[in-house]
């Protein structure tokens, strides 16, 4: 059903000043000026609010058992069509293998165990991004105040620290909440079915899916920029000695 034509601008305009706003920090940030560091700072103010009360709402709702969104991993379910079902294909596309490999899903009544894990998953990831906001805050008062050498090789080594640490552990125990609340939702100790009810393995069949086996991916972001910000350090430290042998010819 398409929604009222104001009600569709303010959706458009609210779009867009989401993505004006980043996009005109960048033109800022690439224009340089004596304000910059300020307003970066300012704006890693913001992002530490922003998160601090996502996290504490996220908090609130986990740990009063409401309904949560989930994005849980379960064994590859291939498309399915009942039997006497055809369907005219669109194009020449074929499917020859895999299937939906995780769903999202609104639940209630998870475990206390398993909503633990979720809420560890989302304080290491606010933790992270607000210690990330704290380096680069400190950086910015560094360009304040004139040396810009001060902590920035200090800053950006402890940035891709909390970046590895910080992301993959955020991620990892993300991904043991999600396989954790796979089994609450969908792993079954027994049932019943009509005589004409007979899916391979057990209960399974369509509709209902089974659980994911226990497998964590490692992510890639994290080691990627941390590796960039030790790669800038360097340049860091470079200029820094640089500086340093300036003043000594001076």
């Amino acid at each position: 059903m398409v929604g009222s034509p104001i009600a569709i601008a303010l959706t458009a305009a609210l779009l867009l000043a989401v993505v004006a706003i980043p996009v005109l920090l960048i033109i800022i940030a690439m224009r340089g000026g004596r304000h910059m560091p300020k307003i970066v700072a300012l704006v890693s103010y913001a992002v530490m609010v922003v998160v601090c009360g996502a996290s504490v709402v996220a908090a609130i709702t986990l740990l009063s058992g409401a309904a949560v969104e989930v994005t849980v991993p379960i064994t590859p379910v291939e498309p399915y069509l009942p039997a006497g079902v055809t369907l005219e294909p669109a194009t020449s596309a074929t499917i020859h293998s895999g299937g939906m490999d995780q769903a999202t899903l609104v639940v209630s009544g998870l475990p206390l165990a398993t909503r633990l894990v979720m809420l560890a998953a989302l304080l290491i990831a606010a933790a992270t991004a607000i210690a990330v906001c704290v380096v680069v805050i400190r950086l910015a008062r560094s360009v304040m105040s004139g040396n810009p050498f001060a902590v920035g090789t200090a800053a950006l080594i402890a940035t891709g620290w909390i970046l590895l640490i910080g992301g993959v552990s955020a991620s990892l125990v993300g991904q043991i909440g999600d396989v954790m609340a796979c089994y609450d939702l969908f792993e079954y100790t027994g049932g019943t079915a009509p005589e004409s009810w007979n899916p391979a393995g057990g209960f399974a069949g369509p509709g209902w899916p089974q659980p994911a086996g226990f497998n964590l991916t490692i992510p890639w972001w994290p080691l990627g920029g941390a590796l960039v910000l030790a790669l800038i350090a360097g340049v860091f430290r470079y200029g820094e000695q640089l500086q340093r042998d300036s003043e000594g010819l001076v």
